[in-house]
């Protein structure tokens, strides 16, 4: 199984249907990609927030909290 089938949909139909416009169908799919990625890059936010209050009021610590640091991702 390939790791892009929402691409992969977008090209059976274009070759299905010629009177497609490609240039408007992947444009469309960017659109909603992007919008998926913004919404998840968003929620990452805000769990790290979450996750940034726990360490200061319950892990006093310090090797708890370099560890919280050193899991959160580096993100575009």
């Amino acid at each position: 199984m390939r790791k892009t089938p929402r691409t992969d949909a977008v090209w059976e139909r274009i070759a299905a249907d010629l009177s497609l416009e490609p240039d408007v169908e992947f444009s469309t799919l960017a659109r909603e990609l992007e919008d998926e990625l913004n919404n998840a890059l968003e929620k990452i936010n805000r769990m790290e927030k979450a996750g940034d209050m726990m360490v200061q009021h319950f892990y006093t610590d310090e090797p708890r909290s370099v560890m919280w640091e050193q899991s959160k991702e580096a993100k575009p």
